[in-house]
């Protein structure tokens, strides 16, 4: 199994201003709501599609070095910055950069180990988990780099939550307007299972 945790944050994708032209609302008093609607959909298009917006720094840990290569978990992967391993104290410790070699224009994204890391055990014998850690890149660089269909189908779910409140009720949906799967379906990452890490 893998664990895929994000490092660095990503902006919004698109600005509360742009969503409340879109609903044609005069006054900026519903401004950090609009910008909650907007992350809210942000997170479900990752969600749904495996992919983030925009660029969002990601750490995946592997409980285990794979027999092949090491599948990242996000789809738009732009850059791994570094594979390493957890040494006997939990701390990482990067492999050199000949040790691995990143494949970007494979879908999905993956890293080639030139060797499988040496196992290592705490001083008290135990197997140290996880065994490695990717750093890796994933979503459009800029907001203007998302493609139309994205950005279009944000504000259309951001104003869903806006016109439909009760729609998102304690972090569940209930329910999603019709373009969204047509969208979602054009970017989506399509993993399951552990990809033998």
């Amino acid at each position: 199994m893998y664990g895929v945790t994000i490092v660095t944050p990503p902006a919004a994708p698109v600005a509360a201003a742009e969503l409340r032209n879109r609903l044609r609302l005069n006054s900026p008093a519903e401004d950090a709501d609009l910008d909650e609607f907007l992350a809210a959909a942000a997170e479900q298009f990752e969600d749904d599609t495996g992919r983030p917006v925009l660029a969002t720094g990601y750490r995946q840990d592997l409980s285990r070095w794979p027999c092949g290569p090491i599948v990242l978990g996000r789809a738009g992967v732009t850059a791994v910055a570094a594979v390493g391993q957890y040494d006997a104290t939990g701390s990482p410790v990067p492999l050199a950069g000949s040790a691995w070699r990143a494949d970007l224009l494979t879908h999905p994204a993956r890293v080639a180990l030139s060797a499988t890391p040496a196992a290592v055990a705490t001083a008290a014998g135990i197997p140290v988990s996880p065994v490695g850690y990717v750093l890796f890149t994933a979503g459009w660089a800029t907001p203007a780099a998302v493609p139309r269909r994205v950005r279009t189908a944000l504000m259309l779910l951001a104003g869903h939550f806006y016109e439909h409140r009760e729609a998102f009720h304690e972090g569940t949906l209930s329910e999603l307007p019709s373009g969204w799967a047509t969208v979602v379906s054009r970017y989506k990452l399509g993993l399951s299972g552990d990809l033998g890490q």
